[in-house]
């Protein structure tokens, strides 16, 4: 079922999702035994809290009216945040697998509020969110092939 949500709340949920995939980044890092899987989660984590900070000083309004989504996605936290765990003796493949899966789902919540914008301003803030992150996927992905 459809429903209207304003740019800003959108903006502001996808935040919090964003602190969830920092969360993964923490407790991966803190857990792991295997040093290579440390490292890499260690500079995954690093950029995560970078990016949060830059996407929680993004201000809407700067990118045009306050504008009201009709936005049909099913957007509840169930769906979005990935059920895999990391345990202790997760390989960095399994790891990679869960935090994969988080980015994936936040690059469609973005590409899904996308389609759903008519503003050509506000288009280009979430298209910039999509683009950034695939390459975080493809970031992802390079790292696998270490």
């Amino acid at each position: 079922m459809a429903s209207y949500k304003s740019l800003q709340e959108l903006l502001k949920k996808s935040v919090v999702w964003e602190q969830h995939l920092q969360d993964l980044y923490d407790v991966a890092g803190l857990g792991l035994k295997d040093e290579r899987s440390r490292e890499l989660v260690g500079k995954l984590r690093d950029q995560q809290k970078s990016n949060i900070e830059i996407l929680s000083e993004i201000d809407v309004e700067k990118y045009g009216p306050g504008e009201w989504v009709r936005f049909s996605i099913d957007y509840h936290e169930d769906k979005l945040i990935p059920r895999k765990t990391i345990k202790r003796d997760s390989s960095p493949a399994e790891i990679l697998d869960s935090i994969t899966d988080y980015e994936q789902k936040l690059k469609n919540y973005y590409q899904a509020v996308l389609d759903s914008l008519r503003s050509r301003e506000q288009k280009e803030l979430f298209q910039s969110l999509v683009r950034f992150r695939d390459q975080r996927i493809k970031q992802i992905e390079s790292l696998r092939q270490r």
